[in-house]
């Protein structure tokens, strides 16, 4: 008989040190980090999309409302997301928008109430003589003057019976879906201006930003600013109107 002979030894297969996996979590954290950013940029835009898409919706909505009504709906000024009003004669001009009255969508992307602004010229019954008083701005150059250190010069861009707005992620001076309070807008700044008032503001977003001290004195950085409005033109509603024969 041959004898057996006993299997060469083998040796054990090696495996990570603790200094090797150390360096693996931390190049595999470090890409995490890395995704956070972009992941909550791409939640910003989308928010910023779809209160986009509201505000459009809204503005055909009140189109819609005052070919039927011969009017524009009034402010809710109680937060039960009906109008405040009798006969067209408003609790006041401003408040958040009365999307039960007119069968909206309730909050923004951001899960805010719209911001409703209206002229009483329009909230009542329209005629061809009805003018809107909701001055609409955006901030830029003088073209009159000269220099490029000018940024906060105010460009109209619309006189309005009506503008929609979102108080954007920040919510300074909105109302949550679920009610409560938010804090108010710094005063001076373009987000103050459209928390309440006649002017509204629209221009490119800002980010917090030092050394801002307010949005109407030059030599200081734009404040930070990200609401998103629309408004109504006069003569697309007498058109609407006119076409309806209301008018």
């Amino acid at each position: 008989m041959i004898p057996a002979v006993a299997p060469a030894p083998t040796f054990a297969q090696r495996g990570f040190t603790l200094i090797e996996l150390a360096i693996v979590l931390f190049i595999v954290a470090l890409l995490l980090g890395g995704m956070l950013l972009p992941l909550s940029a791409q939640q910003d835009i989308r928010a910023r999309q779809e209160t986009d898409k509201l505000l459009a919706e809204t503005r055909d909505a009140l189109l819609g409302y005052v070919v039927v009504n011969g009017r524009l709906p009034c402010p809710d000024t109680d937060a039960d997301g009906a109008e405040n009003g009798s006969s067209g004669a408003c609790t006041a001009q401003e408040g958040d928008f009365p999307y039960q009255t007119v069968g909206t969508t309730q909050a923004d992307g951001w899960g805010y109430r719209l911001r409703y602004r209206v002229s009483s010229a329009f909230s009542g019954t329209i005629a061809l003589t009805s003018a809107g008083d909701v001055s609409v701005i955006t901030r830029g150059d003088d073209p009159t003057t000269g220099g490029s250190t000018e940024a906060k010069k105010e460009n109209a861009l619309a006189t309005a019976p009506a503008v929609i707005l979102s108080v954007g992620k920040n919510g300074y001076g909105g109302t949550p879906r679920g009610g409560g309070t938010v804090s108010s807008p710094t005063a001076g700044t373009d987000e103050a201006l459209n928390n309440s008032g006649a002017k509204k503001v629209s221009r490119s977003p800002m980010p917090i930003t030092s050394g801002c001290a307010d949005n109407e004195v030059e030599g200081t950085p734009l404040c930070e600013f990200d609401d998103q409005l629309v408004w109504l033109s006069a003569n697309t509603i007498f058109n609407r109107l006119v076409a309806a024969g209301k008018l």
